[in-house]
């Protein structure tokens, strides 16, 4: 099949038509010029915009994104950049990818484009099959990368990187190497220059091989996520559980996970083993902790799966003045309107003279913090007044506090000081609600 035949027939199994728009991610690499050259070619009536992220790793970072504008500029397509500062520390590969991940999702999402477009190949689908196969991966791991998941396109996957090069060479395309890719001291570089010519003294098509086996692997990924749904859909009881075989119980686990964190990237075997040992258990309750902050539960005959949020109890935000109309505090919307009478001051709202107005500052609670609310002789800590009012943990620390001076008058819909009397000229009428 002809490259550009076989190129269209992939961009249909993805569900790609005319008329859509796709984010195509350029770096100014090979892949990534040659899949700008295809898009440009195919037969399909597509809007088109360019992508390209300048990460600032190399010093050639800026000749990258200059080349991606003029290829751009060229062809009449809108042309998106963005440059950032290098992560420090951490692995440099994984904290460009989930940058470039979210460079991408945005430009999607701000164009309200159908699709986003990556220029992986055959060889980054082998890269990737062993990575995954060294870290002990399931059928998911080693189903490696799709061609088509949750809106972003891989047309590219099955064409080998032999493929791509002839056919820049041919076409006459121009991009830019990137020298980091023949740095053996990342993983993904050692085995593309230390391993795998060794393959290819064994087998010439060992590219395609791997590929064929990912491709099965991904249809096994499949079949055990169908059945594993299949058995969430009733309340779970540890007995069924205990009857599975391992790949659908491991899936069943994973589903649980994934449904608990957002994904399951950190989930590894050694935690399925944990939740495989924690169904067998005779105990009746019994909590073990798994990566990414989350727990399983035991209790006797149920499982359930929690995840460990994460607060932050220093005051984030403040207002060292109101103004009349409207101010925003975080996800509140603090009101402050002229009244032309009286009004008596509430937990809902309060009313003040200009003079009080302007010394008022909204802020959002520390630990200590003390009210002294009507109704009760003394104080009452604030971390009290929230834990029975029932409000969630994740609330409080977005809560506006209203003070004058050091002393805290009031905690909109919770608490008014009965310190804070009104002086009986009321020039202004404040109300504070949350917009979500």
């Amino acid at each position: 099949m002809e490259f550009l035949e076989k190129f269209e027939e992939n961009l249909r199994q993805c569900n790609v038509k005319s008329g859509q728009t796709v984010v195509l991610g350029v770096s100014g690499g090979i892949d990534s010029v040659v899949m700008l050259d295809m898009f440009l070619k195919s037969k399909l009536d597509l809007t088109l915009i360019i992508a390209h992220l300048n990460h600032g790793v190399r010093i050639e970072s800026d000749k990258d994104e200059k080349l991606v504008q003029i290829v751009a500029k060229k062809h009449n397509l809108e042309f998106v950049s963005k440059k950032i500062t290098p992560p420090k520390g951490g692995n440099l590969e994984e904290e460009l990818r989930i940058k470039r991940r979210e460079f991408l999702l945005n430009t999607q999402q701000e164009n309200k484009a159908d699709f986003i477009a990556l220029a992986h190949n055959m060889n980054d689908q082998a890269e990737t099959f062993f990575l995954n196969v060294l870290r002990g991966s399931g059928p998911a791991g080693l189903g490696a990368i799709r061609m088509s998941d949750q809106g972003i396109i891989r047309p590219l996957l099955d064409f080998s990187r032999a493929e791509i090069v002839e056919y820049g060479e041919e076409n006459n395309l121009t991009w830019h190497e990137d020298k980091t890719n023949a740095d053996i001291v990342y993983r993904r570089n050692y085995l593309r220059h230390k391993v795998f010519p060794l393959f290819a003294d064994i087998n010439p098509n060992w590219t395609e091989a791997v590929n064929r086996t990912a491709l099965i692997m991904r249809k096994v990924d499949d079949y055990l996520k169908v059945e594993a749904e299949k058995i969430l859909e009733k309340p779970i009881d540890i007995t069924n559980l205990q009857v599975l075989d391992r790949p659908i119980l491991f899936e069943v686990f994973g589903l649980l996970f994934e449904r608990t964190k957002g994904d399951r990237k950190d989930l590894t075997l050694q935690n399925l083993e944990d939740l495989e040992k924690l169904i067998s258990s005779t105990a009746g309750t019994k909590t073990i902790v798994l990566n990414g902050n989350v727990s399983a539960v035991r209790h006797y005959k149920s499982l359930d799966f929690v995840l460990k949020k994460t607060y932050n109890n220093s005051p984030l935000i403040s207002l060292e003045g109101l103004e009349l109309g409207e101010n925003y505090f975080g996800p509140w919307l603090v009101k402050a309107e002229q009244v032309a009478n009286l009004g008596s001051n509430s937990k809902y709202s309060i009313f003040v003279s200009e003079e009080v107005f302007k010394k008022i500052k909204v802020k959002t609670w520390k630990t200590g913090d003390k009210i002294s609310p009507f109704g009760i002789n003394g104080s009452k800590k604030l971390q009290d007044l929230f834990v029975d009012a029932k409000i969630d943990r994740e609330k409080r620390y977005n809560w506006p506090i209203f003070f004058l001076g050091k002393e805290l008058i009031w905690i909109p819909k919770l608490a008014l000081s009965r310190n804070f009397v009104s002086s009986g000229i009321s020039d202004i009428k404040i109300t504070s609600e949350e917009k979500v």
